[in-house]
């Protein structure tokens, strides 16, 4: 099988021996074992679909070229050799960006009416009105308690207009009694769309079993709701004392995962969900702000990836503002780097901890560089990678299988990645310390990086030695036109540990803006609120501010323009720097969300 169009980790899964596929899980992201199918991420040109019927695959058509493909295993190497077909890549999982102030943001100048925000309120075309009527705030991530009173008008009417849940089969939902015909979103196979009408029925029933059999989306986790209220709740629960920032918006959720129950889902999943707010918004010709609080570590972190590239695409598609969190892995030691000399060798060591079923590293270094990489395991056995080899290594390492692909670059990557998997031959991988020797050989660059999985794919335990906690920022707050949040504690102005610190490995700004994400209250399911921290809840406050400077510039006229990079470049002129602290900096990018002094005019 040729890998040129077939990326690392997924050229590695395709040859791996079927007696091994059950020993790991990240290497089979989008495999379905029962179907022996995939779901690609696939980058093509011309008339992809044309071909559907001759190869057997399904096609979902995304902006910009870009698509997910459904297709049988044996099928993938006839389709990687279409003309049409220029690159296919793994989806990989996402994470929570979590770590189990409206006033810090200079937000109360602009909203000085205190308590419940009516829906009529009117208040002119000032600078001290803006509450994000008129304009949609999407919120994709783990669904909302719709129910809840922050999210419904005064009449209890729902705020929501559509609720997209990519986990329920609409097919399981359609029968003699339903009062509607489920489906997906058109344009797309999975999942099912909750119309405002159909939300609005379920909320008028008067029981939970009558209402979740309308519309049974339930946020399990509470924290889709969590972020959506401090992006756009408001704050009827709690007579206006949690209100969010943008309380008079309009919302659109999308709730990320797959069919199968899996607890995070996959990258692809969270590109329809984009795509698909972008859609509905331009269809209904309204400004959007984007919120997206998961995350991983799986990728260059240059912000150049097919990904990224895709997700840079759809941001120019409309009136959009698209912000995500940074990530959680500030302080976790899952990035080592170092630049590699001359005749030097060097020695990285990796922690791996007891009972720990699968571990993956991710080594990226560049191209014109070569040295030779040994692994070397606990009891001193060594595996020596020499430079360049482009091949498939799958060896038995001790009580373990080190499975290796030495990838090369792709045409979205000048970088390199080598790969490598341990797979255990029993229950466990052998723990204790594991080291990587590298050997230079020429060297004009120098630079490499090691990054571990991020969220709970691995124990803290499970850590490199002397990390880095640069360029730990999660993929896609690498990606070039969104905007990338920190998060620091209102309390005492300090960057949260946590925060996932930039710069790219490209050395790009990010993150561009930091927002309060230590313990902040906000909504949660059944009727309630909760205190959460993490990345996760700073985003949501760049949302909400995005949604204002949407109704400010867009719905009230001052600035039709005023959108995209054109929205972000406010956000960053309002930023005020913490701790006087020279920025931009990699753990505040330009400094602190000031919302009010983004709009001095």
């Amino acid at each position: 099988m040729e890998n040129g169009k077939i990326d690392t980790s997924l050229f590695l899964a395709l040859t791996l021996p079927e007696s091994l596929r059950n020993k790991t899980t990240s290497l089979y992201t989008g495999y379905n074992a029962e179907t022996r199918s995939w779901e690609l991420f696939v980058k093509y040109h011309g008339n992809l679909g044309s071909k559907k019927e001759e190869i057997m695959f399904e096609l979902e058509e995304l902006t910009g070229g870009y698509g997910i493909v459904f297709i049988r295993e044996d099928r993938i190497t006839e389709f990687s050799r279409l003309e049409e077909v220029d690159y296919i890549e793994q989806p990989k999982r996402v994470w929570l960006t979590l770590n189990q102030g409206k006033a810090e943001i200079c937000l109360n100048t602009l909203q000085t009416t205190a308590g419940v925000i009516d829906e009529n309120t009117n208040f002119g075309n000032n600078v001290q009105g803006l509450y994000g009527e008129g304009v949609l705030v999407a919120i994709i991530d783990s669904s909302i308690d719709y129910a809840h009173p922050d999210f419904r008008n005064g009449d209890g009417s729902t705020r929501i207009l559509s609720l997209w849940d990519q986990t329920i089969d609409s097919d399981t939902l359609n029968n003699e009694e339903s009062e509607f015909f489920y489906q997906p979103p058109e344009g797309f196979t999975i999942g099912t769309v909750f119309t405002e009408e159909m939300i609005n029925m379920a909320l008028a029933q008067t029981s939970i079993q009558e209402r979740r059999r309308i519309v049974p989306s339930v946020d399990i986790s509470g924290h889709g709701t969590h972020v959506a209220g401090i992006a756009c709740g408001n704050g009827r629960q709690s007579n206006g004392r949690y209100r969010g920032v943008a309380p008079l918006s309009n919302i659109l959720v999308v709730k990320l995962g797959d069919l199968e129950g899996v607890s995070f889902p996959r990258t692809t999943r969270m590109m329809e969900g984009v795509e698909y707010a972008v859609r509905f918004a331009e269809e209904r010709g309204m400004p959007v702000a984007i919120n997206l609080s998961f995350g991983n570590s799986y990728g260059s972190h240059s912000g150049n990836d097919m990904v990224a590239s895709y997700l840079d695409g759809i941001a120019t598609r409309w009136k959009s503002s698209i912000c995500t969190g940074t990530g959680n892995d500030g302080n976790t030691a899952r990035h080592a780097e170092g630049i590699l000399k001359k005749r030097e060798e060097q020695e990285i060591s990796m922690a791996i901890a007891v009972a720990e079923s699968s571990v993956n590293v991710q080594l990226w270094k560049d191209y014109q560089d070569s040295f030779a990489v040994e692994i070397i395991s606990p009891n001193n056995q060594i595996i020596r990678l020499d430079n360049n080899e482009n091949r498939v290594i799958i060896e038995r390492f001790g009580d373990c299988i080190l499975a290796i692909n030495y990838g090369t670059p792709s045409p979205f990557q000048l970088l390199q990645e080598i790969y490598m998997e341990w797979i255990p031959l029993e229950t466990y991988i052998p723990s204790g310390i594991w080291k990587f020797r590298l050997i230079p050989g020429e060297i004009k660059a120098g630079r490499y990086d090691f990054w571990l999985p991020s969220g709970n794919y691995v124990q803290s335990a499970t850590r490199f030695l002397k990390p880095s906690s640069n360029t730990t920022l999660t993929i896609p707050s690498t990606t070039n036109r969104f905007i990338s949040v920190g998060a620091y504690n209102g309390n005492n102005g300090q960057i949260a540990a946590f925060s996932g610190r930039g710069y790219t490995r490209t050395n790009q700004i990010k993150p561009e803006i930091v927002a309060p994400g230590v313990d902040i209250m906000s909504a949660s399911p059944n009727n309630s609120y909760a205190i959460r921290s993490g990345t996760s809840m700073a985003a949501p406050f760049v949302t909400g501010s995005a949604a204002l400077l949407l109704e400010w510039g867009i719905i009230k006229g001052n600035n039709p323009y005023l959108y995209g990079e054109n929205l972000k470049a406010h956000l960053i002129r309002g930023a005020e720097p913490l701790l006087n602290e020279n920025v931009p900096s990699e753990r505040q990018g330009w400094g602190a969300l000031c919302v009010a002094d983004s709009l001095m005019t």
